[in-house]
């Protein structure tokens, strides 16, 4: 086995590791958005707990995995720096626009017994949550791509 063989192998199963967790995060954005009662959406809410440590470890295996590869072949693929341009804005926008709006939603719901309030229902009904996951999706396909 080569050294190319072994960081392909990590760089593969980084990405299989951020394609499940992305996969789980649009379950749980799903559910909580049919929630009626607290308790169910405190449930959904402990699905978001997993992914700071998910995310940065999948990122840094496809990240220096791919640096490690890169390095073995480099023959001035553009694309390599559009991709690590993009997980850099990836990141900023799990953690910044995700990030955020999740934490204080949890506050919100930490705070509820029974039905939750029109507000809180509203807020998980704003297609905001999604719709920053889709790009965030989007913008990881075209990596791939």
């Amino acid at each position: 086995m080569t050294l190319y063989s072994l960081a392909l192998f990590v760089h593969i199963l980084g990405a299989l590791a951020l394609f499940g967790a992305m996969g789980l995060e649009w379950v749980a954005l799903l559910n909580l958005r049919r929630v009626e009662m607290a308790e169910q959406a405190r449930e959904w809410l402990k699905v978001f707990a997993l992914f700071p440590r998910i995310y940065p470890l999948a990122w840094l295996a496809i990240i220096l995995a791919g640096l490690c590869m890169t390095a073995a072949v480099w023959k001035g693929a553009g694309w390599i720096i559009v991709a690590l341009v993009s997980v850099v804005v990836l990141g900023a926008a799990g953690g910044a626009l995700t990030g955020r709006r999740m934490a204080s939603l949890a506050q919100g719901i930490a705070r509820e017994k029974g039905i939750l309030s029109t507000r809180l229902q509203a807020t998980l009904h704003d297609p905001y949550l999604l719709g920053v996951f889709q790009v965030r999706l989007a913008f990881t396909l075209g990596i791939v791509f």
